[in-house]
């Protein structure tokens, strides 16, 4: 079962009115879609995979900007690829996906003891 999503084009440019999310670019090949998103001034890349399951749920996930690690997955069903649906499952795997910055405590130089 391959999906296909119509009129997917429309997303590119797309910006949220009031929150800092957009999404730029978009790629299609045989195997999946490419998003290029940027969230709270992160960039991100969303991939959905064009093979689905029985089920018709197809994999979605995020991956940092330039496409090296990723950072979390998930399914989406057949009935999420209308374009107000799509933007909520970005930004819903996006929000509990994304990193988060670690703080260390004490002293990390371990060969100065000052």
């Amino acid at each position: 079962m391959n999906l296909t999503i119509k009129n997917y084009k429309k997303l590119q440019g797309w910006e949220h009115d009031y929150k800092e999310f957009v999404i730029g670019t978009i790629t299609e090949s045989t195997n999946e879609y490419t998003f290029k998103v940027v969230y709270d001034s992160m960039p991100y890349t969303i991939k959905i995979f064009r093979m689905g399951t029985g089920a018709k749920q197809y994999e979605i996930v995020l991956r940092d900007g330039s496409d090296v690690i990723q950072y979390g997955r998930s399914w989406i069903g057949n009935d999420s690829l209308e374009m107000d649906k799509l933007v909520i499952a970005f930004e819903n795997i996006i929000v509990r996906n994304k990193p988060t910055a670690k703080q260390t405590t004490g002293n990390i130089n371990f060969n100065n003891p000052f």
